[in-house]
């Protein structure tokens, strides 16, 4: 294994970073399908007083006193010392030169039982190929160095991260339909069309040219269906509980027999890949034995690791002791080659000399089930009649309007209604609350409108799974209010408070409907909104 290196790098992690705590943030974009690549990204986030240019360096972010000492905006924390940068990587191997800025950051992965070393600028990443790899749940374990010189390296921490290795193919499903009022609740409407959507979660586009088809089966003995569609739809036609499920089949193609098999190794920066023993197909992930000083805690995936937080002012210097390694396999060699895909990128590549077999196709599965409320929601909601109201309390100032409504299906739990211009664009009130349908589904809203002219009218009706609108046109005139207005009798009432539906707004009304006056309907007991 890597030995004396490790001990050495684990017993001498100390933050070094003048102006306070430098922080990582590792992660990895796991579950991995066996055979795909797997990627790690890690951030450096500097202290709040400082802050990186584009080309890397960390500068100060304002003018700041730290330890007694007069630090200025835009000055450089640890400034370049110039001249030529051939540097070399801890282990005493040379940079390989491919990026015209010198790098400030050598970053040691190890997994597998293998290492690789970068060098980069605060931020980085590292892909590597699975192939061979057991499956299982893996370690990638992390160590930052700051470059103080040619062969200067400060430990600045220690970070992992836990990642998997899976043989299923992992993706995720995702319900909506159109009017769910919350589409997080698995909470649908019966007799409205569900969309079910796939999304695969393969971010090294491993399965880019596999043949994948999707078998569903919807739970409610509707039959199976296959699918090579990422998103199909399905009516429920009754209410109750289901268990959709969706497996999904991919066949990967093996590739061209007369090619190689050529795995990638992606890594942003310098990088020197070193092997040590292979994994043995029936070992567990490599475990790393630390003698006198043991590692600090590992960071969950996605989560921050510190720093500690002693100070090391000392250079790190080490070599890489010998290393042994078994022979291939018979008739499977290994090459490594170095690849410059741009500027700013090493790519390391691994060709394995073994042909596959004609027409080879590897079949990789992976299943979800989910479950679904269907219930009924308000299936429609209808204006039938709408009314202008007089009364002593209103027919100098307001013009008042009974709206009445009708609905299907479940009741409503709240109403709101929208008035805009006559053409329905511009919003000029919205009055929403709680809603107090007859048993059959009807009430009565009592709208005010304050001036004259032609208004759009919009209602909405909501419950907790469920959401309906109507909307229609309405015509309010001060000369229709003032011209057939009529005192109240003692047989209509007595006091200010009573009132009265005038019929030329009825008629008007239905003429702007275009609908004949149908059957009347007993008036519930009118509510204001």
């Amino acid at each position: 294994m890597l030995g004396t290196p490790w001990i050495l790098i684990y017993g001498l992690i100390y933050l070094c970073f003048t102006g306070g705590n430098v922080t990582f943030d590792l992660k990895n974009d796991a579950p991995t399908l066996t055979g795909a690549k797997a990627t790690f990204t890690i951030s450096l986030n500097f202290p709040p007083n400082q802050t990186v240019l584009p080309d890397g360096q960390v500068v100060w972010a304002r003018n700041c006193t730290v330890n007694g000492r007069e630090y200025q905006e835009g000055q450089a924390v640890y400034p370049d010392r110039g001249g030529e940068w051939t540097g070399v990587f801890p282990d005493g191997t040379p940079f390989n030169r491919s990026q015209n800025r010198k790098p400030c950051y050598v970053f040691v992965w190890k997994t597998f039982g293998r290492y690789w070393q970068v060098a980069d600028g605060p931020s980085s990443s590292l892909t590597i190929g699975t192939d061979d790899v057991p499956l299982g749940s893996y370690n990638m374990e992390l160590v930052i160095y700051h470059c103080r010189g040619r062969d200067r390296f400060i430990p600045l921490g220690y970070a992992s991260s836990v990642f998997t290795i899976t043989d299923q193919v992992p993706f995720s499903l995702s319900l909506s339909q159109v009017n769910d009022v919350n589409q997080n609740d698995q909470n649908f409407i019966q007799n409205q069309a569900i969309a079910f959507t796939v999304a695969l979660h393969d971010p090294s586009q491993y399965l880019n040219s596999a043949d994948i088809r999707f078998s569903w089966d919807f739970g409610d003995n509707s039959g199976t269906f296959i699918s090579r569609e990422h998103t199909v739809t399905h009516t429920y036609l009754s209410v109750g509980a289901f268990r959709p499920q969706v497996v999904l089949m991919a066949s990967i193609p093996c590739g061209n027999p007369t090619h190689t098999c050529v795995s990638f190794l992606k890594i942003t920066g310098f990088a020197l890949f070193l092997p040590a023993a292979p994994i043995d197909a029936s070992a567990g992930p490599a475990v790393v034995v630390v003698a006198s000083s043991p590692a600090p805690p590992a960071a969950a995936e996605g989560e921050d690791a510190t720093a500690l937080d002693h100070c090391f002012n000392n250079p790190l210097h080490f070599s890489l002791g010998e290393q042994t390694a078994e022979a291939e396999d018979e008739g499977e060699g290994e090459v490594q080659a170095e690849v410059e895909a741009d500027p700013t990128q090493v790519v390391l590549v691994v060709a394995k000399r073994q042909a596959p077999a004609e027409n080879c196709i590897i079949d990789r599965y992976g299943s979800l089930t989910t479950s679904v409320d269907v219930v009924q929601g308000i299936d429609s909601v209808e204006i039938v009649q709408m009314s202008n109201v007089v009364s002593m309390a209103t027919e100098l100032d307001q013009n008042a309007v009974d709206v009445t409504i009708s609905c299907q299906g479940s009741l409503p739990s709240e109403v709101c209604t929208v008035i805009s211009d006559a053409d329905c664009i511009t919003p000029v009130q919205t009055v929403c609350g709680a809603a107090s349908p007859s048993p059959d589904c009807q009430m009565i809203l009592r709208q005010f409108f304050n001036d004259t002219g032609v208004f759009c009218l919009n209602v909405s009706l909501t419950n907790d799974v469920s959401l309906a609108v109507a909307t229609a046109t309405k015509l309010t005139s001060e000369c229709c209010l003032v011209s057939f207005y009529q005192p109240l009798t003692e047989e209509r009432g007595a006091g200010n408070g009573g009132s009265f539906v005038t019929s030329v707004p009825l008629l008007l009304w239905n003429l702007l409907s275009r609908q004949s006056p149908g059957e009347s309907r007993p008036l519930l007991q009118g509510r204001i909104v």
